[in-house]
């Protein structure tokens, strides 16, 4: 993984700044300004930012943001949706679950039959 270059480091605190401004005119939240700022500046080839693992991403910078938002929940609110977001959730689970059971099955064209393997 390449070294972080004051290049890089510039352009993520122009980015920051650039965005959270942004987001006090336009009144969007700024994790989701953040998001699609950096999906913006994907394209630009002249935009560099440091390159991170996987791992760095899921161990390090991650767990900050999870934490931030559930601190910043409205519980009151919460217990108030509990049903919907249950309910979301569990089907939400159970699609996901059954669309990747299908996905290899018509991917890569197996037969219903080839499936059973107690015959």
């Amino acid at each position: 993984m390449p070294a972080l270059s004051l290049n890089s480091v510039m352009n993520i605190l122009i980015l920051i700044v650039a965005v959270s401004m942004l987001v006090r005119l336009i009144r969007l939240p700024y994790t989701i300004a953040l998001v699609f700022a950096g999906l913006i500046l994907s394209h630009f080839s002249s935009f560099t930012l440091p390159q991170t693992s996987p791992e760095a991403f899921l161990t390090v910078l991650l767990p900050p943001l999870v934490f931030s938002s559930a601190a910043h929940l409205d519980s009151l609110q919460v217990k108030k949706e509990a049903k919907a977001i249950i309910s979301f959730a569990f089907l939400g689970t159970l699609l996901s679950a059954f669309l990747i059971g299908l996905f290899p099955i018509f991917s890569l064209s197996l037969a219903f039959s080839n499936l059973y393997f107690w015959e």
